[in-house]
């Protein structure tokens, strides 16, 4: 190996123009921003129109950490954000049964004033107005729409309303996947206990226009209560949802401020590099000295994108809203100075490439500026110094900035004046040795699939004296193995779940100094998980939806590098053709099932690797394949309602008002939609009522007083509406539960008492006889007592003289009883044996028959701290340049090591259970007769 090098240096200036402007900046154009167009342009890869999701982002200032798909497969709304800046995917159409209103204005508190006609941003037919959903949020909620008409407007100030804590929250009494099914991103990282999470918490507090004073926790944080569905950047305001408690739970939306130097800097890196252009140092030219000083800043924020997915602990897309970011940098100022001419250069506004921001100088040093250090003394050691002083700036859209210097001195041995040549020309002399050291050359990915080489590149000059190991997971490879392993050419076992790896390549040099290379690789396995969501009501004729869910357990990584597609994606009944989909593709179910029945619900998934990424023969059959994931369900019957009609005066006579007690009642929580009244008399004397003498709505009934008479006859009607979501298109008449009750009662007359006349007055006696059935006897006395009541009345008239009230009170509880099969679900909490059921009134305990576990497998995983070691050698001598001009080169005289913290989650799937409880029996609803009597006698 050559101990001496000539160095000779090239410097290419390559000038790339980028297509910044994409095929989004012509929809920008025409686009009309107070009118959705519904162009429905969506940023549906991460490359639109040559232009890429993250250049489109800086461009446009969308936050950094929103995706161009969120977690339900919707792409990102390209015309919702250039109309009113939010982050949002899909549009109102992919919400089923969005409401619409006409428009309303926003006033500067953040509540909604009333509606006016004709000013909305949307179009429905031809009223111009507003929806109630813009689409989803990058969590898969619905997006609320900040303009949408309150649905109610008590006028109080935000302070002064109950907001709900974490409404997110399984185990919030306030919870319902139909407000907000999933916690934010935001909040997920928030709770966290690290500074970060702090940051996130006060860019919340301090955007929401308000404070939170009253509310259903202690806790008053703001991030416990909005729930962020555009994060506010320091170019654009955001927006937040949250609920409040009137006794009737209500949504409100506000607007977020735009952020103002709440976020923390990274660290930006000043780069100087000194090119000499001209003759050098010539004292018989006397020419000047020629420089070209290029200063670069770059900011340092690399490891908050691709193909980095974490940082400090969190994922990058979050931590990209905790620290400023290349797309919130506004331009650069770079100034540069040196120490022999004093002269100062400036170059501003400086427009910003990615992350960095560069200025190359052209800089002349006059003869005269340094022919002072000249020297004829050959003994001398003089030397020639000029110093280059940098200053870079770079500037953030809200004026925060950061500035850094850095220095870079030309030093150089003054030149000799001598007569080398004997020719009368004086030129300079060469000296210096080169001394040669290790200087590593290393680069490897951080990230790879299971089904490729480990391809770590090694260019580093090994000295014939130096030694080389490899050391994997802290096992010292064979140096056949080193050999694969540093040739690129290493392959992981396949385990099928992801797995770090830490290795270390080690030189050691003649002089017995190690100089090591130490990181990491993250491993990810290319067999897949197949999980779903399910999400509805588990009974008949109800809408259940079940979505693919492949991104809770499997890899950010796999899922970029890899198709994921389903084998099989099915719903099936034990009861043949009751299964109606709505809906059924590759990564959605929609449907219902018409009768009580066992559901079954399977999917199993493929991987599919691109041909490039798979470089081994080993891979075993099935291996891209997932297991089978199941879950079964009990289609609960629905029940028709039930009704209970009691009159406790069978028999009345003329003007009084019938006495009975109803209850129409669903006792399986659906809602009841008819409940009416028809009263029949019987006419012509044949037993049977026949005309309608009396009808209404059960709600409006006022009482009947019977005046003619004979037979009646009152029927009661009630009809259920479905208490869950359905689907309409397969619901047919008589899928709507109804119940009828038929009651007949009669009217009868009362014979008339009579006096004597004489001469003197008589007063005909009341009497008020109050009977009282005691509950013990049996039913049949019972009725024939309450049958009796006229004729009591009659003989009392017409025997003892007295004007007789009699009224019956029956002291026995009637029990109605309904025999019920409901299926009860628990989450991850056991179903107990027996269970107190309660609906519409009626109770009981029921005993459980079977248990489901519907679980779904969760990563409990963690972030890990890794660091990465490389030992960066420390230079001494003259630069580069001094070794092309005067032969003088550099040498590594040592080492500094710099060590670098990563944090990369480390996964931990374990299946978490989700119970469902089948069970059966008995129950009852109690009902007593109401006794008020009127009294002929007032005590």
């Amino acid at each position: 190996m050559n101990k001496f090098k000539k160095i000779v240096s090239m410097f290419l200036v390559i000038v790339m123009i980028f297509p910044v402007f994409g095929g989004s900046s012509t929809h920008a154009a025409i686009n009309n921003p107070s009118v959705y167009d519904e162009m429905r342009d969506y940023f549906t890869s991460a490359t639109k129109n040559n232009q890429t999701w993250e250049s489109f982002k800086i461009y446009y200032g969308v936050p950094s950490d929103v995706p161009f798909k969120n977690a339900n497969g919707w792409f990102f709304n390209i015309e919702l954000w250039h109309d009113l800046q939010i982050v949002a995917y899909g549009d109102y159409a992919s919400i089923g049964n969005n409401d619409f209103k006409n428009a309303t204005l926003k006033n500067y508190s953040g509540d909604l004033t009333v509606g006016h006609k004709n000013q909305g941003y949307y179009r429905s037919g031809s009223l111009k107005g507003e929806y109630r959903y813009h689409g989803f949020d990058a969590s898969g909620n619905k997006y609320v729409n900040l303009d949408f008409p309150a649905d109610a407007d008590s006028g109080r100030k935000p302070e002064s309303k109950k907001w709900i804590y974490t409404i997110w929250d399984l185990e919030s009494p306030y919870y319902k996947s139909t407000r907000i099914k999933e916690a934010s991103q935001y909040y997920d990282l928030a709770k966290l206990p690290n500074d970060n999470a702090q940051s996130i918490r006060n860019w919340i507090a301090e955007t929401l226009p308000f404070k939170i004073v009253n509310s259903t926790n202690a806790n008053k944080d703001a991030y416990n209560y909005a729930h962020v569905t555009t994060a506010p950047t320091t170019r654009f305001p955001g927006e937040a949802l949250m609920y409040h408690d009137s006794n009737i739970i209500y949504y409100q939306t506000f607007s977020l401020n735009k952020r103002v130097q709440d976020k923390s800097k990274l660290e930006m890196a000043p780069f100087i590099a000194v090119e000499r252009t001209g003759d050098g140092f010539d004292p018989v030219k006397k020419a000047s000295l020629e420089y070209d000083v290029k200063l670069t800043g770059i900011y340092r924020d690399a490891e908050l994108w691709s193909p980095y997915t974490t940082y400090g602990g969190m994922p990058v897309d979050v931590a990209r809203t905790v620290f400023y970011t290349r797309d919130e940098i506004k331009s650069w100022t770079i100034k540069l100075t040196d120490t022999l001419t004093n002269q100062l250069l400036v170059a501003e506004n400086v427009k910003n490439n990615g992350n960095r921001g560069s200025n190359t100088f052209k800089v002349s040093i006059p003869y005269e500026k340094y022919k002072s250090k000249l020297t004829t003394n050959p003994e001398s050691d003089k030397r020639i110094e000029i110093a280059f002083n940098g200053e870079i700036t770079v500037f953030f859209h809200n004026g925060d900035s950061i500035t850094r210097t850095i220095s870079s001195l030309d030093s150089a041995e003054a030149p000799n004046l001598e007569d080398l040549n004997e020719n009368g020309n004086q030129e300079t002399n060469p000296t210096l040795p080169y001394v040669e050291k290790i200087t590593l050359e290393i680069s490897a990915p951080r990230y790879m699939l299971d089904t490729e080489k480990f391809k770590i590149s090694d260019a580093t000059d090994l000295p014939d004296d130096a030694t080389r190991k490899v050391v994997l997971d802290g096992v010292e490879l064979s140096p056949t193995d080193s050999e694969i392993f540093i040739a690129g050419q290493h392959l992981f076992p396949l385990i099928g779940k992801d797995k770090i790896y830490t290795y270390s390549v080690i030189y050691t040099d003649g002089e017995g100094t190690d100089v090591p290379y130490s990181s990491y690789i993250v491993v990810y396995t290319t067999k897949p998980k197949a999980q779903f969501k399910t999400e509805g009501t588990f009974k008949e004729n109800r809408k259940i939806t079940v979505n693919t869910d492949f991104t809770s357990v499997n890899s950010s990584y796999l899922l970029s590098n890899a198709t994921i597609s389903n084998i099989s994606f099915d719903a099936t009944s034990d009861y043949a053709g009751s299964v109606k989909f709505k809906t059924k593709n590759s990564n959605q179910m929609v449907f219902l099932v018409k009768n009580e029945s066992e559901l079954s619900i399977n999917i199993r998934t493929q991987a599919v690797i691109s041909p490039s990424l798979i470089e081994r023969s080993d891979i075993p059959s099935g291996y891209f394949v997932s297991d089978d994931y199941n879950q079964s369900y009990r289609i609960d019957k629905d029940y028709a309602p039930a009704i209970i009609a009691n009159i406790w005066s069978g028999v009345m006579i003329r003007g009084e008002t019938l006495d009975f007690a109803y209850d129409g009642s669903s006792y399986d929580d659906d809602l009841i939609s008819i409940n009416t009244y028809k009263i029949y008399y019987d006419s012509n004397g044949d037993t049977i009522p026949e005309l309608l003498v009396k009808q209404g709505n059960w709600d409006d009934y006022n009482g009947f007083v019977a005046n003619s008479l004979g037979a009646y006859k009152i029927v009661f009607e009630i009809e259920e509406s479905f208490g869950q979501e359905t689907i309409e298109e397969f619901i047919t008449s008589s899928d709507k539960r109804k119940a009828t009750v038929e009651r007949m009662f009669y009217v009868d007359n009362v014979a008339p008492v009579t006096a004597i006349e004489t001469n003197i007055n008589v007063n005909i006696p009341k009497v008020d006889l109050l009977v009282l059935n005691d509950e013990g006897i049996t039913r049949e006395l019972n009725e024939e007592i309450k049958n009796k009541r006229v004729d009591w009345i009659n003989a009392l008239g017409q025997t003892k003289g007295v004007s007789a009230n009699v009224q019956i009170w029956d002291l026995y509880t009637y029990i109605d009883s309904k025999t019920v099969s409901p299926t009860r679900h628990t989450g991850g909490s056991y179903p107990s044996a027996t269970w107190v059921y309660s609906s519409g009134g009626y109770t009981g305990t029921l005993n459980r028959i079977n248990v489901r576990d519907n679980g779904s497998y969760y990563d409990y995983g963690y972030y890990q701290e890794y660091t990465t070691t490389e030992q960066i050698p420390i230079w001494e001598g003259a630069t580069d340049l001094d070794c092309f001009y005067r032969g003088d080169c550099r040498q590594i005289v040592g080492y500094e090591t710099v060590t670098t913290t990563h944090y990369e989650w480390v996964s931990d799937y374990r299946w978490e259970s989700n119970y469902y409880g089948d069970y059966h029996g008995t129950i009852t609803k109690p009902i007593k007769q109401t006794f008020d009597p009127t009294l002929n006698i007032s005590s």
